[in-house]
């Protein structure tokens, strides 16, 4: 499905994100009323030989709060988890109770908050039916002007005295600009670590990212990206990673009159993808995707799974969204080389509206 989720242990650190077709919501709920419950159905799908099946019902309040998530397993209905919420000063998060892999399992989210409403930390405690618990806290600091200076992140067990700290990543800024990041990715290898500078145009548009290993005190560059921009709209992107291969992949971007991405052309050697996209109103319509590559090239829009063994070429795939008159996404379709392959849908019941 095209939709994108954030987590609250991901608190955006990094707050530069050039690449335009991330950005495309495909399922913003536009009515006025909350969802109520929402069922999710496998209408279609011919690689597995599979039809009408429902995949999950979802229960959520007039504040759009999931109460109870159930989970369908070839047409068998799994035991439902349950959700319940605690607000008290400073904090949020819920806990969960249910079966996860056919064992009993309770998940408890807690957010603690600055006095600025800065995030402080986000603990996640796993407890399973053996008693086995697993424990991560993510923890933040910040500077005067509320940027993210410092993310650190622990892990637990029962087993365990104290927790570990996995990795620890560190923000340094200019002003109101991301310069650096450094990233401890083993805080017991205290001589290796990677970090990433950002370069900017002098109207602080974002001109080079780039990506380092730092290992006894040498640097080497691992990736690359530049940009280029026409009317302050990026049309041209640059990136490699010297850790894999030297080739350098191309991106062209170009918008419509409403500055929406309307076609994309990446390239790398003899490889290429092209793509083109169409709205109605603010929401995408289709994606119509033409590519030689089976596996590559897959970050400027994700592979279906069907087309990794395709051997025609070049491989030709639609993706048909649509919505209810309100706005509200229902559905897609995915279609090679024209004939429908997948397709999933949405099925939503709403409160009734607020007088």
């Amino acid at each position: 499905m095209a939709t994108y989720h954030t987590m609250a242990q991901d608190v955006k650190t990094d707050t530069i994100d050039l690449e335009p077709y991330r950005t495309v919501v495909f399922n913003t709920a536009q009515t006025k009323s909350a969802v109520k419950r929402q069922v999710y159905i496998q209408r279609l799908n011919k690689e597995r030989g599979l039809y009408n099946d429902t995949i999950s019902i979802e229960l959520k309040d007039k504040n759009g709060q999931r109460q109870t998530y159930i989970m369908f397993n070839k047409g068998k209905r799994e035991n439902p988890v349950n959700y319940t919420y605690l607000k008290r000063d400073k904090h949020t998060g819920f806990t969960t109770v249910g079966k996860e892999y056919n064992e009993d399992v309770r998940r408890i989210v807690d957010t603690l908050f600055n006095k600025d409403n800065t995030v402080a930390s986000v603990s996640t405690k796993v407890v399973r039916k053996a008693h086995t618990t697993i424990h991560t806290v993510y923890t933040y600091t910040y500077n005067a002007l509320k940027q993210p200076t410092s993310r650190k992140y622990y892990m637990s067990t029962n087993l365990e005295k104290k927790p570990r700290l996995l990795n620890h990543h560190n923000f340094i800024y200019e002003g109101k600009l991301l310069k650096r990041v450094e990233a401890i990715l083993n805080p017991y290898l205290k001589n290796i670590f990677y970090e990433t500078l950002y370069t900017y145009n002098p109207d602080t548009s974002l001109a080079k990212k780039e990506r380092f290993e730092v290992r006894n005190g040498n640097r080497t560059l691992l990736e690359f990206n530049d940009y280029t921009y026409t009317n302050k709209l990026l049309t041209q992107e640059l990136y490699g990673s010297y850790s894999r291969d030297k080739d350098v992949t191309k991106v062209e971007y170009e918008y419509n009159a409403h500055k929406q991405l309307s076609k994309l052309k990446t390239s790398k050697d003899t490889l290429y993808k092209n793509i083109q996209y169409t709205y109605v109103g603010n929401k995408l319509k289709n994606i119509h995707w033409e590519t030689n590559a089976r596996t590559g090239l897959s970050r400027e829009h994700f592979a279906p799974i069907f087309t990794y063994s395709e051997r025609r070429m070049p491989i030709i795939y639609d993706a048909e969204y649509y919505h209810d008159a309100e706005g509200n996404f229902l559905g897609v379709k995915h279609s090679l080389f024209g004939e429908l392959r997948t397709h999933f849908e949405y099925l939503q019941d709403f409160f009734e509206p607020t007088k």
